[in-house]
């Protein structure tokens, strides 16, 4: 399982909402939501990735107020248990994964091994 903050899911409505994806005909009835996967590179192995899509067959959807999480199989290994957070520092703006999987986790925050 995952989990988004209330400050996360409200950074994700007003994304979602400026960038009028909200009701995307494009996407053949399905609703937009929050794609986290996980992608090989960075410093410590891998990195978060994060884009608005709809849902495929395959994905685990995890419903977060009025926000839909889609994360892929594969990545859904590694994100268990994640929080996902949005940030707003001086120097770091933006989502920031929480996740108790990571072994290590580079200086920047965006890669983690296991």
């Amino acid at each position: 399982m995952l989990t988004l903050t209330q400050t996360a899911v409200q950074k994700i409505e007003q994304i979602i909402q400026k960038q009028g994806k909200a009701d995307d005909p494009a996407q053949n009835g399905s609703k937009i939501g929050l794609r986290i996967y996980v992608e090989g590179g960075g410093c410590s192995g891998y990195q978060y990735k994060f884009k608005l899509d709809a849902a495929r067959k395959e994905d685990m959807v995890v419903q977060q107020g009025e926000i839909r999480v889609l994360i892929d199989p594969v990545s859904s290994f590694y994100l268990n248990g994640s929080v996902i957070d949005f940030t707003d520092e001086i120097g770091e703006t933006g989502l920031k994964v929480s996740n108790p999987n990571a072994t290590s986790v580079c200086g920047c925050g965006e890669s983690f091994s296991v």
